[in-house]
């Protein structure tokens, strides 16, 4: 057991029985993915040009169906898009506004009860607006003297920095 000059290795120094042989693995690199990948068994180059020769006519047949589908389903149609300029579309809703009837108030009867005493409203628009009669106005004398020494600090601030 060693080695010795002009014989190679193992027990009986006998070598390796086959020898490597490279062959380039089929799909994207799947390991084990097309059979056993044992590195003794020796793949003859018939073979392989076998192989490919029934891969390819499987791929040409394009009659077969995948098994796991019942039956050939059909392709939607593709959509198709209309593409309008700005006149396009300002003609289109006009003609859409216009020929509607302008309707005259309905008599709805809008109640707010957002604030402490419901207010009836004859329209949206008077939503927007608000009565301040019954609120005070709050005379916060300290609040705006921090305010001030706020803004005071704040621009000599401003001017020592610049």
């Amino acid at each position: 057991m060693g080695y010795e000059k002009g014989r190679d290795l193992g027990k009986n120094l006998q070598g390796r029985a086959v020898p490597i042989q490279v062959v380039k693995r089929q799909g994207k690199g799947a390991v084990g993915r097309y059979g056993n990948e044992d590195p003794n068994r020796v793949m003859h180059t018939q073979q392989c040009e076998i192989d490919e020769s029934t891969r390819t006519s499987k791929k040409n047949d394009g009659s077969s169906v995948p098994q796991w589908r019942k039956q050939q389903q059909e392709k939607a149609p593709k959509q198709q898009y209309v593409y309008k300029t700005l006149n396009d579309v300002l003609k289109e809703h006009t003609t859409k506004f216009h020929n509607k009837k302008s309707s005259g108030p309905k008599g709805e009867k809008i109640i707010d009860m957002t604030e402490r005493e419901p207010r009836i409203l004859q329209n949206y628009n008077s939503i927007r607006t608000k009565q301040y009669d019954n609120e005070q106005v709050l005379a916060l004398n300290e609040l705006t003297h921090n305010l001030d020494l706020i803004i005071e600090s704040c621009e000599k601030s401003m001017i020592h920095s610049h």
